[in-house]
This record gives structure tokens, C-alpha cells and sequence, in this order.
């Protein structure tokens, strides 16, 4: 029926990038998630991300249903599993910025505005508004803070998404306005609205810092079972 078709606009949100400007970022952002990969990561690190995450065998094998496991499992590591605190992204600024900067690989004007955003982004549940696939982009409603819109880039969704949908993801927005999404997203039936609201506040419970990493993982399970199918590119 009509009413559940995804709003269609052609108007261009303002501060939306131009394909070249998006595809650097997009370039630049691989490239740092690289370098703090090389930073951060370790074993121990992924083994405990895959416990979190259910994909872990009591044997101690990591267990992926598709490849798309792999993207969440890794994007998991670098932003919800801490050390002292900190994240692989909030670790590498750090270090980046401080006496011990000379271990770290050079990173650009570019790269520090991409790592900036990433330490100051969050996940949160959003309801897809309108899509404009010929600027790659769609207007979410924040459901958790009331009020807020943002305007996403993603070449992926703005081009497959055809109904509205509940998406979990984390928002990394740039010093223009427009936000990317960290790489993953899941996303649900809007009939399930009260049901995620519901897991977004039982998981917040408790530590404030381990509250992000509770509500990834319990949304991450939920895909599994309620989810639509999501195809990482």
C-alpha cells in the first residue's frame, strides 16, 4: 500500500556531500580504521567481543552466520570494548595527540576530523523519515532523543531501502553536518518500535560505560531472529 512506501524526496538535505567529497571521506575513514586496527586490536580483545556478541562457542570458536558477522564483530572490538575506560578510537586519539604520538602511523587533516567524529559518536534507534537516493542520503528520527534528525549518507541504504524501517546504528557526524554510519547497521519492522525502546532502556541499566556495548549486543541478537537481512558494502 502507498502509505508504506519510504517517502521519496529529489531535495538535496543542506550540507549533504557531493559523491567526490563522500568518497574521500569514505576512502580516509577505511584507511584510519586500518591504522587503529593496527593500533589496537588483539586477540584477547576480539575473543571477548565475540563472547559479548553470543557468536563464541563454549569451545572457544567464533561462530559467524554470514560474513556481515564478521563487519559487526569487528566494529564491536574498536568501538564498545574497553580498556581503562576507553575505546580503540578514544585510545588512538590519544595517542595521536599526545607524547606518545611518535608510535602511531602519520595521519592527515582529514583523518583527524574522521577520528574526532569517531570519539564523539553514538549508537542510537532510528526511523527512516524520507530517503533521496540521488543524493545518497536519508533523514532518520533519532527515537531515543526526542526531536533529533540527522541527515545519513550511505550510498547502500539510500538505494535499497524501499519501506520504513527501524535502524540501529552509530551516527558519525562531520564538521559539514552530515552524519555516515560506522560501517553496520540493523534494522527492524517499525511494529517493533516498543519492543527495542523497551531493550534500548532494560540494557542501558546500571554502568553508564558498559551501556553502549549491552544495547549493541542485545540489538545484535535481536536482528537474528527479527531483523531484516542487512548486506555490509
Amino acid at each position: 500500500m502507498l502509505r508504506d512506501l519510504l517517502p521519496h524526496t529529489s531535495e538535496t538535505p543542506s550540507g549533504v556531500p557531493d559523491e567526490e567529497t563522500y568518497t574521500r571521506y569514505r576512502e580516509a575513514s577505511k584507511a584510519l580504521v586500518e591504522k587503529v586496527m593496527e593500533a589496537s586490536m588483539d586477540r584477547n580483545a576480539i575473543d571477548r567481543a565475540g563472547r559479548e556478541l553470543g557468536i563464541m562457542s563454549p569451545e572457544g570458536v567464533l561462530m559467524f552466520d554470514s560474513e556481515e558477522d564478521m563487519t559487526v564483530l569487528m566494529d564491536y572490538t574498536l568501538h564498545e570494548c574497553r580498556y581503562k575506560g576507553k575505546n580503540a578510537f578514544e585510545r588512538y586519539h590519544e595517542q595521536v595527540d599526545g607524547d606518545s604520538g611518535a608510535g602511531c602511523a602519520a595521519i592527515d587533516d582529514l583523518e583527524r576530523e574522521i577520528l574526532a567524529a569517531r570519539v564523539a559518536s553514538s549508537t542510537s534507534l532510528f526511523s527512516t523519515a524520507s530517503v533521496s537516493p540521488e543524493t545518497n542520503s536519508l533523514q532518520l528520527e533519532d527515537l531515543v532523543q526526542e526531536g533529533r534528525i540527522i541527515t545519513l549518507v550511505d550510498i547502500n541504504l539510500s538505494h535499497s531501502l524501499t519501506q520504513p524501517v527501524i535502524l540501529f546504528l552509530r551516527s558519525i557526524t562531520f564538521e559539514a553536518g552530515w552524519s555516515a554510519s560506522s560501517g553496520v547497521s540493523f534494522s527492524y519492522p517499525l511494529k517493533l518500535e516498543r519492543e527495542l525502546l523497551r531493550v534500548w532502556r532494560v540494557r542501558g541499566r546500571g554502568l553508564r560505560e558498559h551501556a553502549s556495548a549491552r544495547r549493541f549486543a542485545a540489538l545484535f541478537r535481536l536482528s537474528k531472529t527479527k531483523g531484516y537481512e542487512t548486506l555490509y558494502r
